[in-house]
């Protein structure tokens, strides 16, 4: 932030509205790490502001994303829809497949919070296949997440399943060791929504000895928490 606002100061003497304009957006985007939403909110609009005078769609489709994403931080869910549609029409407009894709995961998030998925549904559709028109395993993989998650939502076990399987096999075909192991996660978040707890104590197990390997302790809250829902499950005390 120190060194932002001694580029802000450094450009009121010289004429670069475009990067004034990223500078306002780069610490708008900081602020909101930190909390510090009004202030983020102030200069995001800065930034749209600048971008609209200099004709800039682009950089008023980031700026849109950024408003979401605070619009997200307050739970105003409505307004984070608005603008990444913005967003995602700006990029439609600019034939920017991976720039479409990108905003509909955050859209897709922002639906599924909201409690709208059946358009969560057909946007990750969508999002799904620009993975597969642009050759974007990263996209696919998170379209693929967002698949299980939605039908795990609406109780379609069937979706899930085979979605959940979908995930395996793609994650192995690409040997992705990270997609490997969070199709564990998810499986148990699939285990305990059916109540099935031999399925489900397995891959707790699988889990806990990944954290325990591995050290990636902050993974052990959430597991905890799963355990206790398969405590409750067993009608047994934690």
């Amino acid at each position: 932030l120190t060194q932002l606002d001694d580029i802000l100061i450094a450009l009121q003497d010289h004429s670069d509205p475009k990067f004034m304009a990223d500078v306002l957006h780069k610490k708008g985007s900081i602020l909101l790490q930190i909390g510090r939403t009004a202030e983020a909110r102030e200069l995001a609009n800065k930034a749209f502001k600048q971008y609209n005078d200099l004709s800039d769609l682009m950089g008023s489709a980031k700026v849109n994303i950024l408003l979401a994403r605070i619009a997200n931080h307050e739970s105003d869910y409505d307004n984070a829809t608005y603008f990444l549609k913005q967003s995602i029409n700006i990029n439609r407009h600019a034939n920017y497949p991976l720039g479409v894709g990108a905003t509909l995961n955050e859209l897709i998030y922002t639906l599924m919070v909201s409690g709208q998925f059946d358009e969560a549904w057909t946007h990750m559709l969508e999002m799904k296949q620009i993975a597969m028109d642009i050759d974007y395993f990263a996209m696919l993989m998170a379209a693929k997440q967002f698949e299980i998650e939605i039908s795990r939502a609406r109780k379609q076990w069937a979706q899930a399943e085979a979605g959940l399987d979908d995930y395996l096999k793609l994650s192995t075909e690409e040997n992705f060791t990270r997609g490997l192991f969070k199709h564990k996660l998810f499986g148990l978040d699939l285990a305990l929504d059916q109540e099935q707890p031999t399925r489900a104590q397995n891959y707790i197990d699988q889990i806990q000895e990944h954290i325990d390997k591995s050290g990636e302790n902050r993974l052990q809250p959430r597991l905890n928490f799963q355990q206790a829902r398969l405590y409750f499950l067993q009608d047994k005390d934690a």
